[in-house]
């Protein structure tokens, strides 16, 4: 497996954009309601300044996400989202190393994985433009005046299309309330994940 690759460079800037800063507040866990509860798996298309594909995976309050690199190599990595917090892995002196880091829900939260299955948090401050229909679902879309992104929400929680900073992810298909083994989205128990939080 490669991690280095510019794709997934690019994603991971993305993520730790919506990490680490504490200018707003940082990841409440919500008691289990009818949102928490549902099931889905989401597969995204990634194009513009990068190319790749996007599976993320929920139960519950746990989320996993797996990323694909296209093009001359195919390179793969998973992340998790458990408890506030985003597991991943990171090169440090030429080894794999496994680390994690609280979710901050800053201004930066919605061009980051954890937010397209929490579009809740962050559309409440952005304007309603108007409706469309991406992988077969209507969605309501969702501009933020300040620096242009945009992101079509499914029932006011799944973002099934989002543009910002160049990039273009869409959802593919969609299946939501859908089964899902819970031990396919869990933390790896074998790995002792250093806390990165600021």
């Amino acid at each position: 497996m490669k991690y280095t690759s510019p794709v997934l460079v690019l994603l991971l800037a993305m993520l730790l954009a919506s990490c680490g800063k504490k200018d707003r507040h940082s990841y409440d866990r919500k008691s289990e309601n009818a949102a928490d509860s549902v099931s889905a798996i989401i597969k995204y298309e990634l194009s513009g300044t990068g190319r790749g594909s996007i599976t993320i995976s929920k139960y519950r309050t746990d989320i996993r996400i797996d990323l694909e690199k296209s093009g001359d190599e195919i390179s793969r990595e998973s992340r998790y989202i458990s408890g506030g917090y985003i597991y991943f892995y990171v090169f440090n002196a030429g080894q794999l190393m496994p680390v994690k880091m609280k979710i901050i829900k800053d201004h930066n939260y919605p061009k980051g994985f954890a937010a397209f299955m929490d579009a809740g948090e962050f559309i409440p401050r952005m304007n309603k433009t108007g409706t469309e229909v991406v992988a077969g679902l209507t969605c309501d879309v969702y501009a933020d005046k300040t620096d242009g992104s945009s992101f079509s929400v499914f029932g006011g929680q799944y973002v099934l299309s989002a543009r910002f900073s160049g990039n273009i992810i869409t959802a593919v298909s969609a299946a939501i309330n859908t089964p899902i083994d819970s031990n396919y989205v869990k933390v790896p128990a074998n790995m002792d994940f250093r806390d990165i939080s600021q």
